[in-house]
């Protein structure tokens, strides 16, 4: 059984430095703001695409931040980071504008924020149905809310609260522009991998089902 310590020394310490360090950089560049609910939490949002983008992606928590989201390599070549024991989750991407207002922790007050949404498990069907049912979501008015601590922190529940479409532009700039997310969720390199522990020791730690997370903070 591994024991675990507050404290790490020598190489160790340094690893989870470095691993802290790449974890901050791959965040700068390959990731944007994300839609999250807590629990009975709700929110209106207005999709931007609503075609989906899939990925098999891993959730890592390093230096006690749970906000790394690492794209999953296993269907390239084998992934250190499934070896390790963290399991991947397939996850829909889309683009919408989260139309709550919402203080940031550095105080600013947004709204309309164009935000990366990701879809897991039963959300993935609902957005699906409602899709088969409208013909295209994009720029749909759309309630969504969680309901449970093991519900998808993305919400499972959906509801069209008006066939009238929303003009994105109104919304602001870049809010008729889905992400790049084959730059936003590419791969991590070798070199980055290795850089967070991957390969040799993992620091990224296992949990079985990241939606059972009621205060991820992303």
């Amino acid at each position: 059984m591994t024991v675990k310590h507050w404290f790490k020394v020598g190489q160790d310490g340094l690893q989870e430095k470095l691993s802290m360090d790449t974890a901050n950089q791959i965040r700068a560049s390959k990731t944007a703001p994300r839609f999250w609910l807590r629990m009975g939490e709700e929110a209106v949002i207005v999709f931007v695409d609503d075609l989906g983008f899939y990925v098999k992606s891993h959730q890592l928590n390093i230096g006690g931040s749970w906000n790394n989201f690492v794209t999953c390599i296993a269907d390239l070549q084998p992934c250190p980071i499934c070896n390790s024991g963290n399991r991947p989750t397939l996850v829909g991407y889309y683009t919408v504008i989260d139309t709550r207002e919402l203080v940031l922790k550095d105080g600013t007050k947004v709204k309309n924020r164009r935000v990366l949404f990701p879809a897991k498990n039963i959300a993935i069907n609902m957005i699906a149905d409602l899709k088969k049912k409208y013909n295209s979501l994009v720029g749909l008015a759309v309630k969504v809310k969680r309901y449970g601590q093991k519900s998808p922190n993305c919400g499972d529940y959906f509801e069209v609260i008006s066939d009238k479409r929303i003009a994105l532009k109104s919304l602001g700039n870049e809010a008729d522009t889905p992400y790049n997310y084959e730059k936003l969720l590419a791969p991590p390199t070798p070199e980055e991998l290795q850089m967070l522990g991957f390969g040799q020791n993992a620091l990224g730690e296992v949990i079985e089902d990241i939606d059972n997370t009621d205060d991820i903070p992303f």
